[in-house]
């Protein structure tokens, strides 16, 4: 009988592991994020994005041939009282240790963009 895999690797010794974007990945725009805590302790980041309010629809006149637009102001309907739009992209449930560790990812980041903003900045006399 063959012996089974183990999965454990001596210290020191190099790992690799690749790194691929699955078939369903995409790339959501993200201007903010409303969290909170679900039942199990586990932290909820709700990534949205914010956007003029678009239409219900619109309302443009056509040359009589039906090929072009007459250039005249459309009338557009919004149907809504909001003045703008948020649009909830995704939902993350994180458990609290992966959430730590963003944080302090995200730190780190943050003062690697700001300390390269600073360099880029221009100079103010």
């Amino acid at each position: 009988m063959a012996e089974e895999p183990k999965f454990e690797n001596a210290s020191g010794l190099p790992y690799r592991i690749d790194c691929h974007r699955s078939y369903l990945h995409r790339y959501l725009p993200a201007d903010g994020v409303w969290v909170g805590l679900n039942g199990h302790q586990k932290i909820i980041l709700n990534f949205y994005n914010d956007s003029p309010l678009l239409p219900k629809s619109i309302m443009a006149e056509t040359t009589p041939d039906g090929k072009k637009f007459i250039p005249k102001e459309p009338k557009i309907s919004l149907e809504t009282d909001g003045q703008s739009f948020r649009q909830f992209e995704i939902s993350v449930n994180i458990p609290v240790a992966a959430a730590s560790r963003l944080a302090e990812t995200l730190k780190t980041f943050i003062k690697m963009a700001e300390d390269a903003e600073k360099l880029n900045a221009p100079e103010i006399k």
